[in-house]
């Protein structure tokens, strides 16, 4: 029951009230157009990253490191996890694979 509690606690907190990078901290998505580092991006500029977003989010490379990422995780939360450490370690790492996939879709659905 205790185990059982503790995950339960840590999975409200890491969820709820830490404080995260997001995907708009990093790729902010506006009508008036797409911002890195507070700067809009030129047309080409947002072109070619789009071009890449489709690319590398279909391609093999990504694929085997997410599901790895993915993978991995979840064995250190769930079966050889022995601290409440490796439980956060394991959704701070399916988190930032969370964020990253955020901003593929939101470049690859940018202007359709």
């Amino acid at each position: 029951m205790k185990n059982w509690l503790q995950k339960r606690l840590i999975n409200i907190l890491a969820k709820n009230l830490f404080n995260t990078v997001t995907e708009d901290d990093i790729l902010k998505v506006r009508q008036g157009g797409v911002y890195l580092r507070g700067r809009k991006l030129d047309k080409d500029t947002l072109a070619a990253l789009q071009e890449d977003a489709e690319k590398y989010s279909e391609s093999t490379l990504w694929k085997i490191i997410s599901n790895e990422v993915k993978q991995v995780s979840n064995l250190r939360m769930y079966e050889k996890g022995t601290t409440s450490d490796d439980i956060l370690a394991g959704k701070i790492a399916l988190y930032v694979l969370e964020v990253i996939e955020k901003i593929q879709k939101r470049l690859r659905d940018y202007g359709k």
